[in-house]
């Protein structure tokens, strides 16, 4: 697409929809034990082995086991899978409350992790190096679990109120046309708004806030 790349996900959108049919047939024949380990091999498969050797191209054996996961085509098609896959594995079967402290912890450390090495990597080559950060590292695999489980018993207190479950809802509900709206406005906003100078600290937020508020009433009107 020669699009903004912000709209790769309409494209995925599709991709899910057209794979529905095959993930469902897939959960139906398998129990909980079947259905970690593919959960494990695809995290292995998308995550860990391609950061391993983006961080290092000279382990002689992984390119082996990399050109294996190549032609299994484990591509960005598979991670967004996994997650549907991982949510519906921890809907499915809860993790008890000790394995989700423990989880969190995990979380907590590996979004550290991530902001130090990153922060000390960018630093000693004085420029924003991504690959710390980027989606498919093993840290926001971790993190990305740590929310959902976080989220999932944050929803269960919001549905015991029904105006604050009203309210989660009608956002739902504009969340799709703030997305098809929001890079426009932020830019806009940017164009407006932005001075050299400005503390990056302060006005992104500001930014992030206003284009909320405005998509928001937009899409609500």
């Amino acid at each position: 697409s020669h699009g903004n790349k912000v709209y790769w996900y309409l494209y995925m959108l599709l991709g899910i929809y057209l794979y529905l049919p095959i993930f469902r047939a897939i959960v139906k024949g398998l129990d909980q034990k079947g259905l970690l380990y593919p959960l494990v091999i695809v995290f292995i498969g998308t995550s860990v082995i391609p950061y391993i050797l983006m961080l290092n191209h000279d382990i002689v054996w992984l390119k082996p086991v990399i050109y294996f996961t190549k032609k299994l085509k484990m591509t960005f098609m598979f991670r967004q899978a996994y997650f549907l896959f991982l949510g519906y594995y921890l809907h499915t079967y809860p993790p008890t409350r000790k394995a989700k402290k423990i989880i969190y912890a995990a979380a907590v450390i590996s979004m550290a992790a991530c902001i130090t090495i990153g922060l000390l990597v960018s630093a000693s080559k004085g420029q924003y190096v991504e690959k710390w950060i980027t989606d498919n590292a093993p840290f926001q695999y971790v993190v990305t679990l740590g929310l959902f489980l976080l989220f999932q018993e944050f929803s269960k207190k919001i549905e015991k109120s029904e105006k604050m479950s009203g309210l989660f809802l009608s956002l739902g509900k504009n969340s799709f046309g703030v997305y098809l709206i929001h890079i426009m406005i932020m830019k806009a906003i940017w164009q407006i708004s932005y001075r050299p100078g400005l503390s990056a600290q302060i006005y992104i937020p500001l930014l992030i806030l206003i284009t909320y508020l405005i998509t928001n009433g937009i899409v609500y009107i």
